[in-house]
């Protein structure tokens, strides 16, 4: 792709354009010649142009049936719907901006719209916030959970909305300070005749410092805390599950219970692995490119190489804003009845249909037993 190819020099990537922390690095690859790209670069365009297409479409309609269903009267009063409710908004912004504003139409174009003027390029980096915001709100939901199920007295003293709501603005504001950097190590230059928006490569904290405080910051604390408090979550759903099974001694009192404690155990765990998974990549390649000198000029296969695993990395990040609807509907048995619910609600067609089904299926039980009773 136009907007990528750039020739790398003596100290590999940290010397070549860097893209801004929610792509990681745009692995700069040297120019072919026609008729001659390298299976890797086709592999590539492919992964960002379905794959972000995807993120992109089913991720503003997934976040949007999240947001419908969490605002329903059963779940919107309660500390957790609001988390994942601002968590939805997050992905839903950052799906728009990111993907339809930049990522997904430069994939199948060409036409990078930072390179518009120097204000946009630095001024997007601001607007991308949520690629760090998603994070922090995701940590705090699971540490409130956590926090919650251990010590639920003092949860119900100290886990207010009001505390939820100063955590979650503490938060953005902290993500949105974390980006200001971007006036100043991001610029326009010209790379091989054309304008590109990227890193200021005499910029000392750009090349040396920013990609481990991206992977500490950006990624490392909101994923320690989202692993440790699942862990702690899901230790204590098991225990109070082995413990009420003894005190029922194989009754069926605590089945429903039971049930309700191991969706929400799956959905954390769900949850927590689908985090890692798949927002890990794109950071780990950013450090590992950008910070570690290969000490050679990059041949056109290792340079094809690194441009598709940014590739799989950026749309791997993208899909990760985009899944989370589909794994509360998977997982949490909860939400998927309240879904059902605003379903019925918009169609009551599909209602009627329902109740038909069910009325006709208690008749031919009736007629099964009373069948069963005159042969005896």
């Amino acid at each position: 792709m136009t907007a990528s190819r750039h020739l790398f020099t003596r100290g590999g990537l940290g010397a070549a354009e860097k893209e801004d922390n929610e792509e990681a690095i745009t692995a700069a690859v040297a120019p072919v010649a026609p008729g001659s790209k390298r299976i890797e670069l086709k592999v590539a365009e492919k992964v960002e142009q379905i794959g972000g297409g995807i993120a992109l479409f089913a991720g503003v309609i997934g976040n949007i049936l999240s947001i419908l269903v969490l605002r329903r009267p059963n779940l919107r009063y309660n500390t957790i719907s609001l988390y994942l409710t601002i968590l939805a908004w997050s992905d839903l912004f950052m799906l728009v901006i990111g993907q339809g504003g930049r990522h997904w139409l430069r994939s199948l174009t060409g036409f990078d719209s930072l390179k518009v003027s120097e204000f946009y390029c630095q001024f997007w980096q601001i607007l991308a916030v949520s690629s760090v915001y998603s994070n922090y709100v995701l940590a705090g939901v699971s540490f409130e959970r956590c926090f919650a199920i251990n010590f639920p007295l003092q949860a119900r003293r100290l886990l207010t909305r009001k505390a939820s709501k100063i955590y979650l603005l503490t938060s953005l504001i902290f993500s949105i300070v974390y980006r200001l950097h971007a006036f100043w190590t991001f610029k326009i230059s010209i790379k091989n005749g054309e304008r590109s928006c990227g890193i200021d490569p005499t910029n000392y904290f750009a090349k040396e410092v920013r990609p481990w405080y991206d992977l500490v910051l950006k990624w490392g604390v909101p994923m320690i805390v989202i692993v440790i408090s699942n862990i702690f979550i899901i230790k204590s759903l098991y225990k109070a599950k082995a413990m009420r099974g003894k005190l029922d001694a194989g009754g069926e009192s605590g089945k429903g219970q039971d049930q309700k404690l191991k969706s929400l155990a799956v959905m954390l765990v769900v949850v927590s692995i689908t985090f890692i998974i798949m927002v890990s990549p794109v950071h780990l390649n950013y450090v590992v490119n950008a910070s570690f000198d290969p000490g050679y000029t990059t041949p056109g296969k290792t340079a094809a190489i690194q441009r598709l695993t940014f590739a799989v990395g950026i749309t791997a990040t993208y899909l990760n804003h985009a899944i989370n609807f589909f794994l509360y509907v998977i997982s949490g048995g909860d939400f998927r009845e309240e879904f059902k619910q605003m379903i019925m609600d918009w169609f009551p067609c599909l209602k009627s249909k329902k109740a038909e089904t069910s009325l006709r299926s208690q008749q031919l039980t009736k007629i099964s037993e009373v069948e069963t009773s005159e042969k005896e």
